[in-house]
């Protein structure tokens, strides 16, 4: 370094990789080292080529930063090591790993410019012609070359871990009163009744409960069949009616109850299996009282299913509805079927079998098709989103909520609106004192459950969260 030379070069393969735009594959590297003759630093002096003579063997350059003077300067020594032992030969360098031997170079007067002339060892390529830019380059050392074997490391896998309990979560909160704990058989230790049966096939529901609209056939129908579904809850109901004219036969009997309680266990239990398996629109047809569902006797609940040709005639109205709807609904799955096989009476239990299937894709579209009506903030508790699923979609917005502290034995008026009768009188006298101290949800004639009364609160709080989220800690917002 003290006499202005170098003794090495470090290389550093991998940024000049990098530099180059190559981060993956096998990539040859060659070095070109060479020193430039015009300049005193880093810096390189370029030429571009203002003549080529006929034989192209050689070329005049004129500088595009250097004075006449310079030019002169830096020539007359570059002649003067090139007529010494020390270098014989050098290069026009193009760039690009683009070079051209060269032998002699002189300084010739070109109009007002002092231009350099140089003499090639072979004729110059036909690739490079006039204002071609290049540098004039001295070799310093042997050309090296590296292959270089690109290794890709695999980014570090970083696995999600559970985090840990929260022990200074404050609970209560939302529980301030849980009910006390009961076995299966204390919990559904009553009789069995409409109220019984709506409150059993309610907790035997193994999904949310959607916002359907069963008054229209093509909001929860698409694959399956109307008229097969309706034709299907009138043979459970067929069976219900049955089951429940043995037990009656039964308590009516002469003989002791000794003799025939089993029976009616049995066919109790009969009952009890095929509303536990009720499907949405079953418990529609069966529980609620409508226009679009099955006839129903009373003014209140616990209704009484119509069984009298009044209830038929309603039923063979809803099935022509339900065969036009069938008609005009494209999708249905039995349309998969080759229409000569779907008329073929023998085929009768084929095509039974795939209205079933269809009924289970009903309930999969059925949860596809609710998956947006989550951003629906309807406020109506059959409309929008699911009233049991608004509950999490409050708490997702940071909202409190407390339930309620009632007992075990307002089950059944939690979930469908009512008191349960009881033979027990002091039963039947804690409900009546219930009853006269106003505790019902009043307003319409409609029962409307507590469960249902609840999650109405909490689709209004959902419908208007974002005006109580701008009025929040003002007088408009309490």
């Amino acid at each position: 370094a003290n006499q202005g030379t170098l003794d090495s070069i470090s290389i550093n393969l991998e940024r000049d990789l990098l530099a180059g735009g190559y981060e993956y594959g096998d990539v040859y590297l060659l070095y070109n080292l060479y020193n430039d003759p015009y300049t005193d630093n880093s810096t390189t002096s370029e030429f571009f080529i203002e003549e080529i003579s006929p034989d192209r063997l050689e070329v005049r350059l004129l500088s595009r930063n250097l004075s006449n003077q310079k030019i002169k300067e830096y020539t007359d020594k570059f002649k003067a090591r090139l007529n010494s032992p020390e270098l014989s030969d050098f290069k026009l360098n193009f760039g690009g790993n683009n070079s051209v031997l060269a032998t002699n170079i002189d300084t010739l007067q070109y109009e007002e410019f002092t231009s350099v002339v140089v003499r090639l060892y072979n004729q110059l390529p036909t690739n490079i012609g006039i204002k071609q830019t290049l540098t004039i380059a001295e070799e310093i050392s042997d050309t090296i070359a590296f292959s270089v074997d690109t290794e890709i490391v695999p980014e570090e896998v970083k696995i999600p871990y559970i985090k840990g309990p929260n022990f200074t979560a404050q609970e209560g909160f939302q529980k301030n009163n849980p009910t006390q704990y009961l076995n299966i058989d204390e919990l559904f230790s009553y009789p069995v009744t409409s109220s019984y049966l709506e409150a059993a096939s309610l907790l035997n529901e193994r999904g949310a409960q959607l916002t359907i609209n069963h008054e229209d056939f093509s909001d929860f129908i698409h694959f399956s069949s109307a008229e097969e579904r309706l034709a299907n809850f009138k043979y459970k109901l067929d069976l219900i009616n049955s089951y429940e004219e043995s037990i009656t036969n039964l308590e009516n009997a002469t003989a002791s109850p000794e003799a025939y309680s089993g029976s009616i266990e049995y066919y109790e239990g009969l009952i009890t299996n095929i509303v536990n398996n009720f499907d949405h629109y079953d418990r529609f047809l069966y529980f609620e009282s409508s226009s679009y569902s099955w006839p129903k006797v009373g003014g209140s609940k616990p209704y009484t299913i119509d069984t009298t040709v009044a209830g038929l005639n309603c039923y063979a109205t809803a099935s022509l509805s339900a065969s036009l709807y069938d008609n005009q609904n494209p999708h249905q799955l039995i349309y998969s079927i080759p229409e000569y096989l779907r008329e073929d009476p023998d085929n009768e239990k084929y095509v039974l079998f795939i209205n079933m299937v269809a009924q289970h894709f009903d309930n999969i579209w059925l949860y596809s098709k609710n998956v947006t009506e989550k951003y629906n903030a309807d406020n109506r508790l059959g409309r929008g989103i699911s009233k049991d699923l608004v509950e999490h979609a409050l708490q997702n917005f940071g909202i409190r909520l407390y339930n309620s502290s009632k007992s075990s034995q307002e089950l059944f008026r939690i979930f469908t609106g009512e008191f349960l009768t009881s033979e027990s009188p002091e039963v039947l006298e804690e409900y009546n004192q219930r009853i006269s101290s106003a505790e019902f949800i009043t307003g319409s004639n409609q029962v409307v459950s507590e469960e249902d009364y609840r999650k109405q609160i909490y689709k209004r709080l959902y419908h208007n969260l974002p005006y109580l989220l701008k009025s929040k800690g003002t007088e408009r917002g309490l």
